[in-house]
């Protein structure tokens, strides 16, 4: 299987020893402590609120070469506008963190509900063609509790 062409040379380095390909990243508007509180989750002191730099330390803490970053997916809400532009501004984000730390980041996109097919395979393509993300994070189900699926995205993504 080829690479996709925007996997930097970094990763292709036979000197590199650990690349973390399950990162999370938090942007501002996302209240990680709340979400934590409700889920009863805990995230490691000193890491929130999150920035590139913490996650450099620690990183550089546990020798991890590159960290490939991805947004937790939002297993429910509305589909709609506002929902594909939250998911488009924390991959713009991400990406930005990418292009500042090229050596040190690389992304897989967060994609809108998977409920909004279309939404999802237009972020894909956007994600994929400008951000140059190494590709999408997805989850084995989406919904909550008696009403949590698989999702027929696959299904559009491989035709």
């Amino acid at each position: 299987m080829a690479l996709h062409p925007s996997v930097s040379s970094t990763l292709l380095n036979p000197r590199v020893r650990r690349i973390d390909v399950h990162h999370h990243y938090f942007t501002s508007d996302f209240n990680k402590e709340q979400v934590n509180s409700k889920l009863g989750w805990k995230t490691p002191e000193g890491n929130l609120p999150w920035s590139p730099e913490v996650s450099l330390r620690a990183m550089d803490s546990m020798n991890i070469d590159v960290a490939v970053l991805s947004f937790p997916p939002i297993s429910s809400g509305c589909i709609g506008e506002e929902n594909r532009t939250t998911t488009r501004k924390r991959n713009e984000h991400a990406a930005e963190i990418c292009a500042k730390y090229p050596d040190r980041f690389g992304l897989f996109a967060t994609l809108p509900f998977f409920d909004d097919i279309e939404g999802c395979l237009q972020e894909i393509k956007y994600a994929l063609d400008e951000l140059h993300a190494y590709g999408v994070s997805l989850a084995s189900c989406y919904g909550e509790g008696s009403t949590a699926s698989n999702v027929p995205l696959s299904t559009q993504v491989s035709s």
